[in-house]
């Protein structure tokens, strides 16, 4: 496996004509192995029977079909185990359960029933959970269903064949041809993959129209993760009220054109997709619920944009991983098939092969949940926030690399806010200075103190300490 990711890396490096160099990344821990997720394979699926010696349970399963009972005593079933059951009162399940088994049924009825309520599992409640390798399962006494559908690909656990380069290719495409970035993306991928943890960093790639972004996940991401367990959400989704629906039992969520609003829409949808990157549940409004309940968030994030500007990032982000797209696929011959069609057909047949790939890629974990510096989002960060924003920020931060210009236009003062970092303080008097340097800038003490208090008043309405004859504000 080692020589087919090193031969991969090879055959692609060769067709790279420029490299973008990574402005700062994290540090790679190579000997750390995560957690594999289980073996699919051996994943129970239709378990539903309680019992063996029941004639009538026993024809409902040799037909593929299943039933159980709900809290509310009505029965789910379904006629196939690649169905969505259904709910029904027990005396409409009692008819299309005869039509299955071709012989009639009594089904929970007063007396001598076929099938009584004794004989069928209760269902507490039904979860979404890829660590749990069966679809009916027992915890605590209480019995679950479990939602989770593991998809062929996923029970695949040989080495690959072959190296599923049309794939990787495209891979490489979307991060323009950039090998740090491209190693980074199948690290992240891969590690959600093998332990299906999901990673708390998201990817986000941005390009114009037609660089392959929805070629990734339709024809890659959704056959993979399977189409019910992936969803793309766009603004009109987030914008609904009642959102919680299409969150629930995923298993990656692709963010597509959440293009920039209001400023009261930018600050909901960016209070919104933080946690959804990083919490492991997140409260959702639902209709006919009137009580709001925490979903569990089982998949990844990718964001996906046209835009330049596709959503906000804060200074000091650790969970966005920004690459860009440059060229459209079509300009490169759909990277050498000649034709879309062509293009699909290979990505299809090298779906297991990359599957396999996926699986014994040799993951770094820790580089999986960090978040490297690109000039790309660099570049967002200082697109989304204000230039009052980015100083206060800084100086909270003690960033000493946003002070550059100082340490080059005025050498002393540059020395000072040094020292004042180092004390975990800042000089009042300099505040002026520090601003109109750095952003070539005549703004007086008031009009900036005035922004500063607004963004940070816990530390800025505060009154000054004094020591030698000089004032401070005390930053930890």
């Amino acid at each position: 496996m080692a020589n087919i990711i090193k031969d991969t890396l090879k055959e692609l490096e060769a067709q790279e004509k420029t490299l973008e160099p990574v402005s700062e990344t994290c540090e790679v821990t190579n000997n750390i192995i995560p957690k594999k997720r289980p073996n699919y394979q051996l994943f129970k699926a239709n378990n539903w029977k309680k019992l063996n010696s029941n004639e009538y349970i026993n024809l409902i399963d040799e037909k593929g079909g299943a039933l159980w009972l709900s809290n509310d005593g009505d029965i789910y079933f379904r006629t196939s185990p690649h169905i969505k059951p259904v709910k029904k009162e027990p005396s409409k399940a009692e008819k299309v359960l005869s039509n299955i088994i071709n012989k009639r049924l009594r089904l929970m009825r007063a007396s001598e029933p076929d099938i009584s309520e004794l004989d069928l599992l209760l269902i507490s409640e039904e979860v979404f959970d890829p660590q749990i390798n069966q679809e009916f399962f027992k915890k605590n006494g209480i019995w679950y269903r479990n939602v989770f559908k593991p998809t062929e690909f996923m029970k695949m656990t040989q080495e690959p064949t072959k190296e599923p380069l049309t794939i990787l290719r495209l891979i490489k495409h979307l991060v323009s041809d950039n090998e740090k970035y491209f190693e980074h993306f199948i690290n992240w991928l891969a590690y959600f993959w093998q332990t299906m943890e999901k990673p708390n960093t998201a990817i986000v790639l941005i390009g114009e129209q037609g660089t392959g972004k929805g070629i990734f996940f339709d024809y890659i991401i959704r056959p993979l993760f399977g189409e019910e367990q992936t969803i793309q959400i766009n603004n009109s989704i987030l914008r609904n009220t009642y959102i919680a629906p299409f969150f629930k039992n995923k298993l990656f969520y692709n963010l597509d054109e959440i293009s920039q609003g209001t400023f009261k829409e930018n600050k909901k949808i960016k209070n919104f997709i933080k946690p959804l990157i990083t919490n492991q549940s997140i409260t959702l409004d639902e209709k006919f619920v009137s009580l709001n309940k925490s979903i569990l968030i089982k998949g990844a994030t990718l964001i996906t944009s046209n835009e330049h500007i596709p959503l906000e990032i804060e200074i000091g982000d650790r969970r966005f991983n920004v690459f860009p797209s440059k060229i459209k696929i079509m300009q490169k011959g759909f990277l050498g098939f000649g034709t879309f069609d062509n293009f699909k057909y290979q990505i299809e047949q090298e779906l297991a092969d990359f599957a396999k790939y996926l699986y014994y890629y040799p993951v770094d974990p820790i580089k999986a949940n960090t978040a490297i510096i690109t000039p790309e989002k660099q570049a967002l960060i200082e697109a989304t926030n204000d230039k009052y924003t980015l100083f206060v920020t800084s100086l909270i931060q003690k960033n000493l690399k946003f002070f550059e210009k100082i340490e080059d236009d005025k050498p002393i003062l540059y020395l000072e806010l040094k020292a004042d970092f180092e004390k975990n303080r800042i000089r009042k008097e300099n505040i002026k200075l520090y601003f109109n340097t750095v952003f070539d800038e005549n703004k007086s003490t008031q009009q900036i103190m005035k922004e500063l208090k607004l963004r940070y008043p816990q530390i800025f309405n505060q009154t000054p300490i004094k020591s030698n004859g000089q004032r401070f504000y005390i930053i930890s």
